[in-house]
């Protein structure tokens, strides 16, 4: 094996590993719950970005149940970011042809 093909093929995973990461932090994923009544929108990061309860909700005064919709809305969107990222992973390890490596 050739040492300095392994070094190189480890420089370019580390340059597309780094490609992905900028290209997923500027993606937005949406998740929702309560019939779209409470959404999320995170980055591909996870981070959430933006929240949005319908004021429908509000009125109801059920503070238990509005915060369970949060958490189940922003779950959503951070799984959809991280199975987005996953895919863009395992294709970063299948085009290096370096199998299970995401």
């Amino acid at each position: 094996m050739n040492i300095n093909k392994l070094l190189k093929q480890a420089q370019k995973l580390q340059e597309e590993a780094k490609k992905i990461q900028e290209q997923m932090a500027a993606l937005s994923f949406e998740g929702e719950s309560g019939g779209g009544k409470v959404k999320a929108t995170v980055n591909g990061e996870g981070f959430l970005l933006k929240m949005h309860v319908d004021p429908s909700l509000l009125e109801a005064k059920d503070n238990e149940m509005i915060e369970d919709l949060i958490v189940v809305a922003v779950q959503a969107a951070q799984e959809k970011a991280r199975e987005a990222s996953q895919s863009q992973f395992q294709k970063l390890g299948g085009n290096l042809g370096i199998p299970g490596m995401f």
